[in-house]
């Protein structure tokens, strides 16, 4: 067996022993620490964003691929008339596609309307056009009147006039006359619609204005005193022009010029003598 150890050896090579540990824990904490503030840079680090690259052709196409049914829903909407559900729609929809623009167009006009007092807007039925009236005009056929009225089919907004009769009897109408302070209009081979009304028979003519019904207009709005008369192979039919009518067909030029609309058009069609003649 070989000598025991001294107790100062034994204690030289513990001190040696703990001295290397000690350099080998420091090695190890070391490398340990700089994994995890390498971990730490990287995740630090901002990402590159990625960028998505369209052409103005891949972007007329997407805002032009809305659903109908979407596009016609918020025409709907915005033609009634609370209008707060146009307008927060007006805010989601993207600028530029077909579903903002007629939002847009329908706001626009629903702010010019609200300055006609007397001027309102009616939609009888889904998909049916909208329509201003003004408030002398009857909602339907059951009563005598003469006006004019704008539609708005979502392309423009046109204005359209009309007159018609009721009675006990159908008069089988083709033609009207109007006597404006003297001066007469006269409108013959007219096509007349007819409508049973609770027994009674209402004939009517409603069609695009031309221009001389837009002289007809221009006279009556003018006129003091005024009278139509109706006339058919089965009997003739007349009756004074109210104040109300008249003032009404003022009011409803005056919404259609402030709409954007303007009547220049009249000025390239031609007149058709052989069906109006004025005295």
């Amino acid at each position: 067996m070989g000598k025991k150890l001294s107790d100062e050896t034994r204690f030289v090579i513990t001190l040696i022993i703990i001295i290397i540990g000690g350099f080998l824990l420091f090695a190890v904490i070391n490398y340990r620490a700089g994994k995890e503030n390498d971990t730490v840079l990287l995740r630090d680090k901002p990402q590159k964003e990625k960028t998505v690259i369209v052409s103005d052709a891949e972007k007329n196409a997407i805002l032009s691929s809305l659903p109908k049914k979407v596009i016609d829903s918020v025409r709907e909407t915005a033609r009634q008339d609370d209008m707060s559900t146009a307008y927060l729609q007006l805010s989601r929809s993207p600028k530029g596609s077909q579903e903002y623009e007629e939002l847009k167009h329908l706001i626009e006009t629903d702010t010019k309307l609200k300055k006609h007092a007397g001027v309102k807007k009616v939609k009888d039925a889904p998909g049916t056009p909208l329509r201003y009236i003004d408030k002398s005009t009857p909602r339907d056929r059951s009563a005598e009147a003469l006006y004019l009225y704008l539609v708005d089919a979502g392309t423009g907004i046109w204005p359209r006039f009309c007159v018609q009769t009721i009675g006990n009897k159908q008069l089988k109408l083709d033609g009207f006359k109007i006597v404006a302070d003297g001066r007469s209009f006269q409108f013959k081979s007219l096509g007349f619609a007819m409508e049973k009304i609770d027994g009674n028979i209402s004939e009517y003519y409603d069609d695009s204005i031309n221009p001389q019904i837009f002289n007809v207009i221009q006279a009556l709005a003018k006129a003091r005193k005024a009278k139509i008369t109706y006339s058919g192979s089965d009997g003739s039919r007349t009756r004074e022009i109210t104040d109300d009518e008249k003032q009404g067909l003022t009011r409803m030029m005056d919404t259609f010029i402030s709409l954007g609309g303007s009547f220049e058009f009249l000025k390239d069609q031609k007149a058709d003598e052989k069906n109006y003649n004025k005295k």
